[in-house]
């Protein structure tokens, strides 16, 4: 009886050591449950790709004048406008900045290419999780914001379409994690 519970003693002991002093594996990194309001935000259509104004900003950013365009990558409230825009004008700008978001997450995806160029599949996914993470903290920010925005109605809309690429690019980098092998 005394050797069982000696034995007993000694398994646990060692079991408790091996825990703490053990080798720790690398951990599958996570990536959290994204609300349904994203998804939903993620997956609205692009506009046509026949559409002129969004070809070109997908296409180059040579093509366009893109030079005003970045007072819209920033979180409201948006520097004030001289001027207020047309319905036509708003359209134009929103393919344009649809092409433009585009083109960019391309060009971040490559350049992370780069970056984890020779990391294994957990440093990869640790890499995206992080940017993922960073990217949805914004998103909630922009979503809780908006309810309580008061710019104009065009200040809004693009207010509201930064939300929805917020949203794409945090479901882009999840279809990123989930395709790394």
């Amino acid at each position: 009886m005394c050797f069982s519970a000696r034995s007993s003693k000694s398994t646990r002991n060692h079991a408790a050591y091996k825990k703490l002093h053990g080798r720790q594996g690398s951990e599958t990194p996570r990536i959290p449950a994204l609300p349904s309001q994203l998804v939903s935000l993620a997956l609205l259509p692009l506009p046509d790709p026949s559409s002129f104004f969004f070809a070109e900003a997908l296409q180059s950013a040579d093509n366009l004048d893109e030079s005003d365009l970045g007072r819209w990558d920033s979180d409201p409230p948006f520097p004030e406008a001289s001027y207020v825009p047309s319905e036509l004008y708003m359209e134009r700008l929103i393919d344009v900045m649809h092409g433009r978001r585009l083109r960019q997450q391309g060009e971040r995806d490559r350049a992370r290419e780069v970056q984890c160029m020779g990391m294994s599949s957990v440093e990869r996914q640790a890499t995206i999780s992080l940017e993922l993470k960073t990217v949805l903290e914004e998103w909630r920010r922009l979503n809780s914001f908006l309810p309580e925005y008061r710019g104009s109605v065009w200040e809004v809309r693009m207010a509201e379409h930064l939300l929805q690429w917020r949203a794409r690019t945090v479901y882009h980098l999840k279809e990123q994690w989930e395709a790394v092998v």
